[in-house]
């Protein structure tokens, strides 16, 4: 893969607005977390309100990273499985 000036100003700005999210930050600053390499949790339940039905249960491990999936697996770092 060729990396090149553009790129890395793409994933700069990526990054920035992954960090300065307001939201993110407040939680993140409610909770001490270190969100410097992004955050993981769990999935919500998933809801049908119109249904009252459950579609998902939740639980899931999930992770955010500052730099999306698809910059990830550009650099080889996140591979399919």
């Amino acid at each position: 893969m060729h990396v090149d000036k553009n790129d890395l100003i793409a994933w700069n700005l990526e990054y920035n607005k992954f960090q300065n999210n307001q939201l993110l930050k407040t939680m993140c600053e409610e909770k001490g977390i270190d969100a410097t390499y992004g955050v993981m949790g769990k999935a919500a339940p998933w809801y049908d309100e119109s249904m009252s039905t459950i579609l998902a249960n939740g639980g899931a491990g999930q992770i955010n990273t500052p730099i999306s999936g698809y910059v990830l697996k550009q650099l080889g770092i996140l591979k399919e499985g």
